[in-house]
């Protein structure tokens, strides 16, 4: 039996069961982010928050920003 014969017709990479999770798994990253990105300027005082230019009403516009 040939190296040629023991691979896979179709690499794993290029699966249906792979090209779904790694969806998935996007997915969640950016939801992740974007929940990480909410939490962090919601610790922020209004202070600190003007001085980047940003306001209080501003978090909730920023974080839910599609691509």
């Amino acid at each position: 039996m040939g190296y040629d014969e023991n691979q896979a017709k179709k690499p794993f990479l290029q699966s249906p069961f792979y090209l779904f999770f790694m969806g998935l798994y996007q997915h969640w990253q950016t939801w992740h982010m974007r929940r990480k990105a909410h939490n962090d300027l919601q610790r922020m005082s209004a202070q600190q928050l003007r001085d980047i230019g940003l306001s209080c009403a501003d978090i909730g516009n920023i974080t839910r920003q599609r691509r």
